[in-house]
């Protein structure tokens, strides 16, 4: 077939020839010696000038068209074979395997789902030709144009979870709330290794200085770049008492405490464990026992943080604090870098827990800390010159009695090395727990030391896991806590 084409196409060239010498022989003289020469300058002119047309028609890839290694290379990239422009052994013969060269992209696709589509191109073989006088392997397009079957690029990334998503053409930059749930950005044709997660993917994917992008919802959220991920401003995937939770929070699983009592005054409730253990709660008099936080549990896939508990009821009518809810879950993937800017900020701490408020004689107890969330970087390189934490929420501080106030709530992680710290309380009633932070544990509620309601304890510390070949900054306990494992 080959030795045939290239046969057909060196006919067609000295007919082509042959004809253009019979015309000038008409004009001048077939028999005129002189202008027999001029003939065959012309003609071989002619031959030279249509071999150097061939070798410039890759834009056009007619049949027949010869094409020299640059333009193979503009073509097929990295599949020109090793061959080609060597020299080979049998003039006419096949010197390397046949190469598809596509003129279009894959396209045709049904919906943005859709992996199946078609292109347009055109086969090269590769023969053996006379090129120069010498017997060089060389692409020749084989046919006219054709369409074939193609299926849609992606990209496939990750070491501690694997997502793969068509191929991003764009940059996306962040500024919103996203729900985890409904949000339009979460990509409806994601693969991820058994986790349902809102996946956004982008070419590039920032959060601009000066903004926030903060994340709730109940599925994790999953940033996935094919370039790199800039966070200049917030990205908060923090739960904030009373305002939200982050994505993934409290999903669990979650191990539960043992729960405080209730009395006079009631018990602190526990602070929630996750990647550490939670402070307990404090205790109240008159057999008012505290909450008893959990023990730590394996952490696998990727999951939001653990709620602490409640604090205990007054039996004399002070109500014990709601416990803090657990920080969110968010997994960044990058095929060349995540960077957080100086400034930059990714939370997904814990939220604090409510105070008790008053009861007729005592108040009720403080609820725990929320855990904070788990946070994971997974490119070739990840620098962080600003900050990125998960830290422990502050436990509730107990409620009084009769003529004083209920519990302050505690207070929430700002910043890696700033602790949620527990809430405030009447005379009568004790304070809430720090939440963890750093390589710091969280600490236990304050015992009451009257009739007032006990103080939550404090939050355990979230999880943060760097895959990276290049770290820059990412042991640092001010840009980061707690620690990565």
């Amino acid at each position: 077939m080959r030795s045939r084409l290239y046969g057909h196409v060196f006919g067609l060239v000295s007919l082509v020839s042959l004809l253009m010498a019979t015309a000038v022989s008409c004009t001048r003289g077939a028999n005129d010696p002189e202008d027999r020469a001029v003939e065959h300058a012309e003609a071989r002119s002619t031959e030279l000038q249509s071999a150097a047309s061939q070798a410039d028609s890759m834009s056009a890839l007619l049949p027949g068209a010869r094409i020299d290694r640059p333009q193979l290379a503009q073509l097929l990239g990295d599949r020109v074979p090793a061959a080609v422009g060597e020299s080979c052994p049998v003039l006419g013969q096949s010197c390397a395997p046949q190469a598809f060269a596509a003129t279009t992209a894959c396209g045709g696709f049904s919906d943005t789902c859709d992996s199946s589509g078609t292109q347009s191109g055109v086969f090269v073989d590769f023969v053996c030709l006379n090129i120069a006088g010498q017997a060089t392997c060389t692409g020749v397009v084989n046919q006219t144009p054709v369409t074939v079957a193609c299926s849609r690029s992606q990209l496939c990334i990750g070491q501690y979870v694997q997502v793969c998503v068509p191929m991003p053409e764009t940059a996306v930059t962040l500024s919103q709330t996203i729900d985890t749930g409904t949000s339009a950005l979460c990509s409806t044709c994601s693969t991820t290794s058994g986790i349902d997660a809102c996946v956004i993917a982008g070419r590039s994917i920032s959060v601009a200085a000066g903004t926030t992008a903060r994340v709730t919802g109940s599925r994790p959220l999953i940033l996935i770049a094919s370039q790199q991920i800039t966070i200049s401003g917030t990205l908060d995937a923090a739960s904030h008492r009373g305002v939200s939770d982050g994505p993934a929070a409290n999903a669990g699983p979650c191990s539960s405490g043992r729960n405080p009592d209730i009395g006079v005054g009631g018990g602190g409730g526990w602070g929630g464990s996750f990647s550490t253990t939670g402070g307990n709660g404090g205790e109240s008099p008159f057999d008012a026992g505290p909450g008893i936080a959990p023990a730590t549990m394996p952490i696998t896939g990727l999951r939001g943080g653990c709620p602490g508990g409640n604090g205990g009821h007054s039996d004399t009518g002070g109500r014990g604090g709601a416990g803090g809810h657990g920080g969110g879950a968010a997994l960044l993937l990058a095929g060349q870098e995540i960077r957080i800017d100086t400034g930059g900020v990714i939370t997904a701490s814990g939220a604090a827990g409510n105070g008790g408020t008053p009861g007729m004689d005592g108040g009720g107890g403080g609820g725990g800390g929320g855990t904070g969330g788990m946070i994971v970087f997974d490119a070739p390189t990840v620098r962080v010159p600003g900050q990125c934490f998960a830290n422990g929420g502050g436990g509730g501080g107990g409620g009084g009695g009769t003529g004083q106030e209920g519990g302050s709530g505690g207070g929430e992680s700002t910043a890696p090395n700033q602790r949620g710290t527990g809430g405030s309380a009447p005379i009568r009633a004790g304070a809430g727990g720090d939440g963890a932070f750093g390589v710091s544990q969280a600490t236990p509620g304050r015992d009451s030391p009257n009739l007032g309601g006990a103080g939550g304890g404090g939050g355990g510390a979230g999880l943060i896991r760097v895959f990276a070949t290049t770290q820059e900054g990412t042991t640092d306990l001010a840009h980061v806590s707690p620690r990565p494992q």
